[in-house]
C-alpha cells in the first residue's frame, strides 16, 4: 500500500507497507489521482525488503534518505522518458552519469563504480553491504556520509580523488585505507567509527592523509618500492602507486629512454593487514634514485 500526499500540483510519495515476507519489487506509478509523483519523502520505505524498486519517469527530487531503514534492496531502475536521473547498473545517477546519488543496498562481494562519475553525493551509499566499492579513476569528491555504516573492509582512493567528506566512511569495519596522490581534504572522522587499528597508506608524509592518520592515530605507511637482483637491494618511495589485488602478476612499462637500461618484473604480496604492496625484482640493475611508479606502471628513473 502507498500513501502519498495531494501537494496541489504534484504528489509526493509518503510512505509504504508491504509486508512482504520476500524481498518485492516495487514499481511507483507516476501518476496519483492525476497528479504527477514529482518527490519521494524520506524514509518512505522504512524496514520495507525490496529486491528491485523501480522510480517513476515524473521524479524529480531524490535524496538519501529516500531509502532510509530499507532492506536488501539489490537494484533502482528508473521510468524511461526521466530527465533528471539515469540508472545503470543498479544505480541512480544524475542525468548526465556524472554523480552517483544511490547505490544498492545488497551485495557482499564488490560494487564497481562507472567510470563517468566524479562525484559521490552525500548519503549515496549509507549502510550498503558490500566488502569493498571499487572508485573509478576520474572521481573527484565523496561527499558527508556517503558511505555511513556500510560494510566495507577497505577503501581505494584513485589518485583523482581531491576530497573525502565528514563521515564519508564512518563506521565502516576498515582494514586499511589507500589514499591517492592528489587528495588535499579529508573531512571530521571520514574513516572512524569502525575498527580503531586499521592501517592508511600514503605517497608522502605531511599530506592530507598523513596528517588525518596522526590525529586519529592510525599507522601510516608509503609506498614503498623495491628493487633488487642478485647482488644489491635498492629501495625508493613511490610518488604515486594503483593498488591491485594480492597474487596480480604484471610486467612495468619503462619509459622509453631506459628501456634497454633495466628489465623489470613484478607481484604483488600481502601486507599485514591482508592488503597488497608491490614488490620488483630486476635484471641488469643500475644504481638507481628518485625513481617514480605511475598509474599505467611507467617508470622513470633518475641517476
Amino acid at each position: 500500500q502507498l500513501q502519498f500526499a495531494d501537494c496541489g500540483d504534484h504528489a509526493e510519495l509518503v510512505s509504504c507497507t508491504m509486508n512482504a515476507e520476500t524481498p518485492t519489487n516495487l514499481i511507483i506509478p507516476a501518476y496519483d489521482e492525476g497528479l504527477p509523483v514529482t518527490v519521494i519523502r524520506d524514509g518512505a520505505f522504512s524496514g520495507q525488503r525490496l529486491k528491485q524498486l523501480t522510480l517513476p519517469e515524473t521524479l524529480e527530487t531524490a535524496g538519501s534518505g529516500m531509502l532510509e531503514g530499507v532492506e536488501r534492496l539489490e537494484g533502482i531502475r528508473i521510468g524511461s522518458g526521466n530527465t533528471q536521473f539515469t540508472c545503470r547498473d543498479g544505480m541512480l545517477l544524475s542525468a548526465d552519469g556524472s554523480t552517483l546519488i544511490l547505490a544498492p543496498k545488497n551485495g557482499g562481494g564488490a560494487l564497481r563504480l562507472p567510470e563517468s562519475i566524479r562525484q559521490i553525493a552525500a548519503g549515496a551509499g549509507k549502510g550498503i553491504q558490500f566488502r569493498e566499492v571499487i572508485l573509478n579513476e576520474g572521481l573527484e569528491g565523496i561527499g558527508e556520509r556517503a558511505f555511513y555504516g556500510a560494510s566495507l573492509t577497505v577503501v581505494r582512493l584513485p589518485d583523482s580523488v581531491t576530497a573525502v567528506g565528514e563521515e564519508a566512511f564512518y563506521g565502516c569495519p576498515l582494514n586499511s585505507v589507500y589514499t591517492g596522490s592528489a587528495l588535499t581534504e579529508i573531512g571530521t572522522d571520514a574513516f572512524e567509527g569502525g575498527r580503531t587499528n586499521f592501517g592508511m597508506y600514503g605517497n608522502i608524509g605531511g599530506c592530507a592523509a598523513d596528517t588525518y592518520a596522526e590525529l586519529h592515530r592510525h599507522p601510516y605507511n608509503y609506498y614503498t618500492l623495491t628493487l633488487m637482483d642478485s647482488m644489491e637491494t635498492y629501495s625508493a618511495k613511490a610518488d604515486s602507486v594503483r593498488v591491485l589485488q594480492a597474487g596480480t602478476a604484471f610486467e612495468p612499462k619503462l619509459s622509453k629512454d631506459y628501456q634497454n637500461a633495466v628489465t623489470m618484473k613484478g607481484w604483488l604480496t600481502e601486507d599485514q593487514f591482508g592488503y597488497s604492496s608491490p614488490t620488483y625484482y630486476t635484471e641488469n640493475v643500475m644504481p638507481a634514485h628518485n625513481l617514480t611508479l605511475y598509474p599505467d606502471y611507467e617508470f622513470r628513473i633518475g641517476f
